[in-house]
């Protein structure tokens, strides 16, 4: 529907009404990302069609990301930090009580360190899930994933991602996700500073 519209104007409009009523959800993002990837790459299409579906795709994708919930945007942002020290800096100053607002580009976001460390969790177990599902039994049949170039399966996909990550510069999010836990019972939880985490 939303390629489908008459305008650009209509297609933000239907971009804003799905981000107001939840209806934009990582499954459409990741056709929005397929479409325009498509349209970049293909030569029939003209270039101001592209512009449009790129734009399309950069609202969509910043309006689902102001939509993330404060413990998820806090948790990016620690894990962004470069050091130990900057993010237990960072740690420290989300779970310092205050207003969540926004000025100009910047967030001031604020949470708790029981809501994090269940943030962390989350991540930690689904990948823990996605892990094992993938690489305890790859001989297991795994449902074929259609491609233009032909068709992969889900443990092909996964352990594509895992290698593309691993080619990020300093990019090992799991284990910054672990230390942080760590971190995050150690320091900011009272009577939890005794728990050994493997």
């Amino acid at each position: 529907k939303i390629l489908e519209s008459a305008s650009l104007e209509e297609a933000e409009k239907q971009i804003d009404g799905l981000l107001e009523t939840g209806g934009m959800d990582p499954a459409l993002m990741m056709m929005m990302a397929k479409a325009w990837a498509g349209a970049k790459e293909s030569s029939m299409m003209k270039e101001e069609a592209k512009d449009v579906m790129f734009h399309l795709y950069n609202k969509a994708r910043d309006g689902l990301t102001e939509q993330q919930p404060t413990e998820f945007k806090i948790l990016k942002f620690v894990v962004s930090q470069p050091t130990a020290r900057e993010r237990r800096d960072a740690l420290e100053a989300a779970f310092t009580p205050g207003l969540n607002y926004e000025s100009g580009d910047t967030e001031y976001l604020s949470t708790t360190p029981e809501k994090l460390l269940k943030t962390v969790d989350t991540v930690l177990s689904t990948y823990e899930l996605q892990r094992m599902k993938y690489n305890l039994n790859p001989m297991a049949p795994a449902q074929a994933l259609k491609t233009r170039e032909g068709e992969l399966t889900g443990s092909e996909v996964f352990v594509g991602m895992q290698q593309e990550a691993q080619r990020l510069p300093g990019s090992n999010v799991i284990e910054d996700l672990r230390e942080i836990k760590v971190m995050i019972m150690r320091d900011f939880m009272t009577g939890q500073s005794d728990i050994l985490i493997p």
